[in-house]
């Protein structure tokens, strides 16, 4: 890490020196976790001399907050906004990863934003959900228990289904920085609540998009990412399902293969 700093309250990371790079990588973390994770994801970037940021999420490894727990997917949605302003300069090669639930914030973003001054999108396991996964009755009284008991501990850790490398395994169980407790209700309430309005909404996104998604993630449904596909508006569009990967195809065996898929899907589209 090279250096960071506090933009709308979350502990924001640029990770490179080559911040007169015509192409900057912002990357957006997932529920639980946090941006330094993706050392070897910023590694394989900087080699390409590309600019690499990052921050944690409000209540995410050193942001401050309530852990794991949010008024709303909006703040997210807000926070994102603020640091794409900050950082992505017009006629700049300006991309964005998001994995699992920062694949969903990202669509919620260009949902409500567009795709001004982004050149394109990489999603890794977005957590979006189809209507049948939960029933409406369900989803009703999860509602009200998220408002009498915000934090009833619900849908318990994923560390055993995050890789199959016994090693990153292990490396999250013993993070600090990693939220190992149960879900809470109103984090659980507001993360369906997201799912179906991001959804609702995938039409409005017509920006060029490489979604990847592990065909062995047993996290976030694949399918999952086949909606993304099916519905988005964008011409310029690429679905990849990696064979047996799991929920976190960045910290996966084949780790090498995917960045190096990534990055020359980046290179094609810089200008």
């Amino acid at each position: 890490m090279q250096e960071f700093q506090e933009i709308n309250n979350c502990r924001f990371f640029t990770i490179s020196n080559n911040k007169e790079s015509d192409t900057s990588v912002l990357i957006i973390h997932g529920y639980a976790e946090h941006i330094l994770r993706y050392q070897n994801f910023y590694n394989a970037l900087d080699e390409q001399g590309y600019n690499v940021m990052g921050y944690d999420h409000r209540g995410h490894g050193q942001t401050d907050g309530k852990r794991a727990m949010i008024k709303s997917f909006d703040v997210y949605v807000e926070d994102m906004h603020e640091v794409v302003k900050k950082f992505f300069k017009p006629g700049k090669n300006n991309f964005i990863f998001g994995h699992s639930m920062g694949g969903l914030i990202v669509t919620m973003y260009l949902e409500k934003y567009g795709s001004t001054n982004i050149t394109g999108v990489i999603t890794s396991g977005a957590a979006l959900a189809m209507y049948n996964v939960t029933p409406p009755f369900i989803e009703k009284v999860a509602g009200t228990i998220a408002k009498i008991f915000p934090n009833l501990p619900t849908v318990g850790p994923v560390a055993d289904i995050v890789s199959r490398d016994k090693e990153v395994v292990e490396r999250y169980k013993n993070d600090p920085l990693i939220y190992m407790q149960r879900t809470k209700a109103k984090m659980g309430h507001e993360f369906l609540k997201a799912q179906r309005l991001a959804e609702a909404s995938l039409d409005k996104i017509s920006v060029p998009i490489f979604i990847n998604h592990g065909s062995g993630d047993v996290l976030i449904d694949p399918n999952s990412s086949q909606l993304i596909y099916d519905k988005v508006s964008s011409e310029d569009k690429t679905l990849k399902m990696w064979d047996g990967l799991y929920h976190e195809i960045l910290n996966e065996p084949e780790k090498e293969e995917v960045m190096a898929e990534i990055i020359a899907w980046i290179k094609s589209r810089s200008k």
